[in-house]
């Protein structure tokens, strides 16, 4: 950080943080209590810069109503879905063709529930990155 003319630096991040307030705030607390004379030793200028320097502006674009992660998992977005699709026809468990022997028992029920695709989702996206995972779940 900057020193300016005479250690302005130091008074103003004083008066600064003992308020956090606007710029004019600052600047009357910088010239509060002094002599006429000493009343102008500290301009809205210095004040500016130092701002500028320490302290940065955010201003948000207009137009647009947005906001960029600083790094990739700072934000992730998450939602439930719905999707519609056709579900797979009925398969067709069949016991292994066999010529001979007896026949083999098969749990259908189980068979086909595993065909089933739910029609219920969770999504979850990066907004740095914009990768994304989506994963079916079953709801009741």
């Amino acid at each position: 950080m900057a020193e300016y003319e005479g250690g302005k630096d130091k008074q103003i991040r004083e008066a600064y943080e003992s308020k956090h307030g606007s710029m004019r705030e600052t600047l009357d607390i910088l010239n509060e209590g002094k002599p006429a004379k000493d009343r102008g030793k500290f301009t809205m200028e210095d004040v500016r810069r130092w701002y500028a320097y320490n302290k940065g502006t955010l201003k948000k674009q207009k137009g647009y109503n947005s906001y960029v992660a600083p790094e990739p998992l700072h934000e992730i977005q998450v939602d439930l879905f719905e999707y519609t699709f056709k579900q797979p026809g009925k398969m067709r468990v069949k016991p292994k063709d066999r010529d001979w022997g007896p026949r083999e028992r098969i749990n259908r029920a189980a068979t086909r529930a595993m065909t089933v695709v739910p029609p219920y989702g969770l999504i979850a996206i990066d907004s740095f990155t914009k990768k994304s995972l989506a994963d079916n779940i079953k709801m009741n």
